[in-house]
């Protein structure tokens, strides 16, 4: 070997390990090892940087030397990158390690605590504002913000400013909405705020805020023209303010300017105590409001009648100022166009009998004690008891199809035919028998089926000698269905003006044929019945602007007030109305 060589290659070796300035020979070793964290705790699911460094004993930094990381304990925190003396430590879950990092035979290590994750805030939801409305000028009230996922956080913005909120549950809060917060009729918005983490702001929902009312009306369902003693009837308000809006919860107060006849309480229920009139004020601030209500004395008798149920007419008994209906029989029965015998205790009426043809029928009043009274095989119906309650007088169709009215006893004996005829002039036909207060006489309906359109006129015959007197002979008018009350000279008629006028309820006096007071409302009308004490008239009648719509109305004669009884399909279109003494 080149002694030469050799030593110039030993020099170059000596001079590379020695200080590029002084030329002393420096330790290159790594001396020590430093660990930093970018943050000493963290949790589970976040993660960290930790950065190490190598130096010599000269403190020069090493760059070139590979570090080596390791954590104490992976099942809490484990190594997910690293690079150039940098890690990431990723928290797993609670507790405690050393991350570690090594550097040839040097290593130091940093401390990372592990917690469980913090809970994030749900965001809040609305759902409704108890109250949702408030009126301008009144002294505020206690709102309730009701919704979900409140925690005790949450707060409650109102038009965007905090307001001092009360945490109730999960799903309420409550603030106060001050006087000031409604001293104007400028509706608000409120939303219900969680802060973080998490949470969030709800969407707004409005706060109504009413004006004061401008103008004031009563309100009733149903208001029957006249009321009953005894009856009560609620009565509402309805005020608006001057946006045209309704105010709702608008308290009047209430009074009443005929105790005598009608009381009302605070409450706006009017209960009525005597017939009469009394005006009944509703006052709200310096709005007044006025309602005139009409009292009578309650028909000492109750409304028997045959309307559809169950698919079959059925009789059914009222009571004028009390809700409701009662079934005449148990269970389906049929049976249709009711008489009562003038003590109320017994009820003629007509079904189909064993001929297959209706008939007539007699039953207690509860519907016990069914019996059959005609078994003609024609119709036989149309009955009304007399005065004394001994005999009934009915149409029947035996003699040859011919209308004509029959007599019969109570108990199904002493058959009689009233109008015996043997010549039929045009056919004509006798039907709705009414039989006289004092039982001497029965007046009917004359039909004369030869004229067109056909006309009805009303005879009153003797029922002991036959006699027979026309009681209105006027081409011009047609006149059917009579009915007598308890006064012999009031009956009640169906009239047919042979122009555009349509059917009336009139009143006639039997007598000399003098007519006072009609009924025209709600429509035509028919089959009427007059109360035993004379002072309420029973009749059929649709509506006109509803023809289809049959139902039984009451007429307090001698006035324009009405009641219903019960109208229309869902009443099974009522007919035929007789009083029935109770």
């Amino acid at each position: 070997m080149n002694t030469k060589f050799n030593h110039l290659l030993l020099l170059a070796l000596s001079v590379g390990a020695c200080d590029n300035n002084t030329g002393v020979e420096v330790d290159r070793t790594i001396h020590e090892v430093l660990v930093t964290s970018a943050a000493a705790e963290i949790e589970a699911g976040q993660t960290v940087e930790v950065n190490a460094v190598a130096k010599q004993s000269d403190g020069t930094i090493r760059t070139d030397v590979a570090i080596t990381w390791n954590v104490s304990d992976t099942a809490v925190a484990r190594i997910t990158t690293t690079t150039a003396g940098k890690a990431t430590v990723l928290g797993k879950q609670s507790g405690t390690v050393s991350v570690q990092a090594k550097a040839e035979q040097k290593s130091a290590a940093v401390q990372i605590s592990v917690k469980a994750p913090t809970e994030s805030n749900p965001s809040p939801a609305l759902v409704a504002l108890d109250p949702a409305f408030g009126h301008e000028g009144s002294s505020g009230a206690l709102l309730h913000v009701n919704g979900k996922y409140f925690v005790p956080a949450t707060y409650v913005e109102w038009n965007g400013v905090r307001k001092p909120t009360t945490f109730v549950s999960g799903t309420e809060l409550t603030v106060v909405a001050t006087a000031e917060d409604v001293a104007a009729a400028s509706d608000a918005v409120v939303r219900a705020v969680t802060p973080g983490p998490g949470g969030g702001s709800t969407p707004p929902l409005p706060f109504t805020i009413y004006g004061r009312p401008v103008t004031l009306s009563i309100t009733a369902e149903n208001l029957p023209p006249v009321f009953f003693t005894g009856e009560n009837q609620p009565l509402g308000i309805e005020a608006s303010d001057a946006r045209g809006r309704i105010i709702p919860d608008v308290q009047a107060t209430w009074s009443s300017s005929w105790q005598a006849s009608a009381t009302v309480d605070q409450s706006g229920r009017v209960r009525m105590m005597a017939p009469g009139q009394s005006i009944i004020r509703a006052t709200v601030d310096t709005l007044k409001k006025e309602l005139a209500m009409n009292i009578a004395a309650a028909p000492e008798a109750d409304v028997i009648y045959d309307a559809t149920e169950d698919g079959v007419r059925q009789l059914f008994i009222s009571t004028p100022g009390v809700a409701g209906r009662r079934k005449v029989f148990t269970g389906v029965v049929s049976a249709r166009q009711p008489a009562p015998s003038p003590d109320g205790s017994h009820i003629a009426f007509v079904r189909d009998g064993t001929s297959g043809n209706a008939d007539i029928f007699v039953a207690n009043r509860d519907g016990s004690g069914i019996r059959q009274l005609t078994f003609d095989g024609q119709t036989d119906d149309q009955p009304v008891w007399s005065p004394d309650g001994l005999r009934i007088a009915f149409r029947s169709q035996r003699n040859a199809g011919y209308n004509d009215i029959w007599i019969i006893n109570a108990d199904g004996t002493g058959l009689q035919r009233l109008t015996n005829d043997e010549v039929r002039v045009n056919m004509t036909g006798y039907e709705h028998p009414a039989w006289s207060p004092d039982g001497k006489h029965i007046v009917f309906q004359m039909t004369d089926y030869g004229m067109s359109p056909r006309r009805f006129a009303l005879v009153k015959q003797d029922v002991a000698t036959g006699l027979r007197t026309l009681i209105v002979n006027d081409p011009a008018l047609s006149d059917a269905e009579p009915a007598y009350g308890t006064r012999s000279d009031m009956l009640a008629i169906r009239r047919t003006f042979n122009t555009d006028l349509g059917d009336q309820i009139q009143f006639i006096n039997p007598i000399n044929g003098q007519t006072w007071i009609y009924i025209d409302y709600p429509g035509p009308g028919k089959n009427p019945a007059v109360s035993p004490d004379n002072t309420w008239l029973a009749f059929e009648s649709a509506p006109s602007n509803a023809p289809a719509s049959t139902g039984i109305y009451l007429n307090w004669i001698g006035t324009w007030y009405r009641r219903v009884i019960g109208v229309g399909t869902g009443a099974g279109n009522p007919a035929n109305p007789r009083w029935i003494r109770r």
